[in-house]
């Protein structure tokens, strides 16, 4: 019995990593890891993956682009790699880092898109279904067939699992029928299996240590049968997780989550005309925003460079000299990032749009005589 179980054990774990090898799959480490943010042949919250690891190579930059997906702000950081802040560029939305690929899972990923995608099988209208309803098709992943030999490698599992448990079935019987022990099973006992008192004797062992004795109980059956749960749960959780990729773990669903909430925040400042940064913000001139953006420098910048722009413990905001610029961009990012010399940063208090009209409304402040001027003259 020993023999046999010792060689399905020895199978069972042959066939599980022969199976996780096969198991990187390209199409589905797109779709667990890339599939939220973009699309294999066109261009959508970020740039189109097919060709992009040969752009990296006519960079001359195809090894950066491992660094690139397991953590793309650092290399943009770094600043050694043009290509990584023309793709950073293409999107106001961050890209998660990948730190969880491999080099080959990259590379599998990168195989599968650039290989020829099956075309799409489109109905055919006709007039039995020009007005039905077109029911959106199932997003979830394809496991068929690594569910197949999931299930395969479950059943050797459960196998074992039954010889073994038999086993101990067996062994337990030949005692008792040897010894003629009697459990006392009534009511819940049989999760137990203790000897009744009466029978305590038949399993005392030849152990005495200062008068103490020792019973030779067998294990409990709703530990062991608990024991055995935790083997077959074991290999469940490997097969589905580790294995087969069936769900994704903590990091990557973590990757994910964050890669659709960045996308929800980016459609909700799309909605609410929030895609404003130093980039591309302009000075307004409708007088409801400037009124607002009066508003908004009453209640927070005042204190420092008094109501009509002065300066007092801040700069003079009515001159032409600026201490880290004056052009829409730099404003901008003064009043949302802040500055080393005192001024704080007010992105968590303001939105874009706030920031925007703050800076708006600065800008169309007339001169007036205050604080010394301090900073560059700009023209």
């Amino acid at each position: 019995m020993k023999k046999i179980t010792n060689r399905i054990l020895v199978f069972a774990t042959l066939l599980a990593t022969f199976f996780t090898a096969e198991a990187q799959d390209g199409a589905k480490l797109f779709k667990q890891n890339c599939a939220a943010c973009h699309k294999v042949d066109k261009n959508s919250v970020g740039p189109m993956l097919k060709g992009a690891k040969a752009k990296w190579e006519e960079a001359g930059e195809g090894d950066l682009i491992y660094e690139w997906v397991k953590n793309p702000s650092e290399l943009y950081e770094s600043g050694k790699s043009k290509r990584a802040k023309e793709v950073w560029d293409f999107s106001p939305a961050t890209m998660s880092p990948m730190g969880h690929l491999s080099k080959e899972e990259i590379d599998a990923i990168f195989k599968y898109v650039d290989a020829p995608q099956k075309p799409k099988e489109e109905p055919k209208a006709d007039e039995n279904t020009e007005n039905e309803t077109v029911v959106p098709q199932s997003t979830s992943t394809d496991v068929t067939g690594g569910t197949f030999f999931f299930l395969i490698c479950m059943i050797v599992f459960l196998v074992v699992a039954l010889l073994v448990l038999a086993n101990a079935i067996s062994a337990l019987k030949h005692k008792d029928d040897k010894d003629k022990i009697k459990y006392d099973n009534e009511g819940l006992g049989f999760l137990t299996n203790a000897v009744s008192i009466e029978d305590e004797d038949a399993i005392l062992l030849d152990h005495d240590y200062d008068g103490i004795k020792e019973l030779d109980n067998v294990l409990p059956p709703w530990w062991v049968w608990m024991f055995y749960g935790t083997i077959i749960f074991a290999f469940v959780y490997w097969g589905a997780y580790q294995t087969f990729k069936i769900w994704p773990l903590q990091d990557e669903a973590y990757a994910q989550q964050m890669a659709e909430s960045e996308k929800e925040v980016y459609n909700y400042k799309k909605e609410n005309g929030l895609l404003i940064s130093a980039d591309n913000v302009t000075f307004l001139t409708d007088k409801e925003d400037l009124a607002k953006g009066k508003e908004l420098y009453d209640g927070t910048c005042m204190v420092c460079h008094m109501a009509d722009g002065e300066g007092s413990v801040g700069p003079n905001l009515t001159d032409k000299y600026w201490i880290y610029g004056g052009t829409p961009g730099d404003m901008f990012t003064t009043v949302s990032k802040g500055r080393p010399n005192g001024m704080p940063a007010h992105e968590s208090k303001f939105n874009e749009k706030q920031i925007q009209q703050i800076i708006s409304y600065v800008h169309s402040l007339p001169f007036k005589e205050g604080k010394a001027p301090q900073g560059e003259l700009m023209k």
